[in-house]
């Protein structure tokens, strides 16, 4: 996939942006190809056995929920983003401030799809578990039982991984978001909502009446 915007849109989307841009395009492209080839899996291959299947159609879904959810995650904060330069278009009075407002919206953008420098190794991991869906789909397909529950394990395992340097990042909101649409029962908005410090708790108060 190569981006090359026109005269004069490239003074505004530079090189630099298309590659971020083709980065952000191929990680959907990956989610979508994963969660296509779980959704095409035969559950009912006859040459796997049946407590085989059973654990497996388990297996299938939840990569499926999980790759479904991600998806999810990024299509949203993309729309967001983008929503959000398209307004700040709307206001520029030069080419100068249309430059800047894409500026914001691309560095933006990378960081809430967890796609920038600093999130490099979980893009890495993303790239993993898209794969092994697709690997695991291949193996189901073929009646190849062992090599499927194999390339679950992979997947869990990085996904194992992936939760863990989201659980991380505490003030990163889009981290939080994500690790709840990974199936996470914390709230995303939790630090958002934390008590003020200034504000006495319950146990404080008590503390006072005593």
């Amino acid at each position: 996939l190569v981006i090359s915007p026109p005269e004069p849109l490239s003074i505004i989307i530079t090189p630099g942006h298309a590659r971020r841009y083709v980065r952000i395009y191929t990680f959907l492209a990956d989610l979508t190809r994963a969660g296509s080839a779980l959704e095409k899996v035969d559950l009912r291959e006859p040459r796997i056995g049946v407590n085989g299947r059973r654990m497996l159609f388990y297996c299938c879904c939840s990569m499926l929920r999980l790759v479904a959810g991600i998806r999810d995650h990024v299509l949203t904060e993309v729309d967001a983003v983008w929503q959000m330069f398209r307004e700040d278009l709307e206001k520029v009075k030069t080419i100068d401030h249309a430059i800047d407002a894409h500026r914001r919206a691309m560095k933006i953008m990378m960081q809430r799809t967890l796609l920038d420098v600093s999130h490099l190794t979980t893009g890495r991991t993303l790239g993993v578990m898209c794969e092994s869906c697709i690997r695991f789909a291949q193996a189901m397909n073929a009646g190849d039982e062992a090599s499927a529950f194999i390339h679950h394990r992979t997947f869990d395992e990085h996904s194992q991984l992936l939760r863990e340097k989201l659980s991380v990042e505490r003030t990163n909101v889009s981290a939080r978001m994500l690790l709840w649409r990974m199936g996470s029962r914390e709230d995303p908005f939790e630090e958002e909502n934390a008590i003020p410090s200034e504000v006495p708790t319950r146990s404080q108060i008590s503390d006072l009446g005593s």
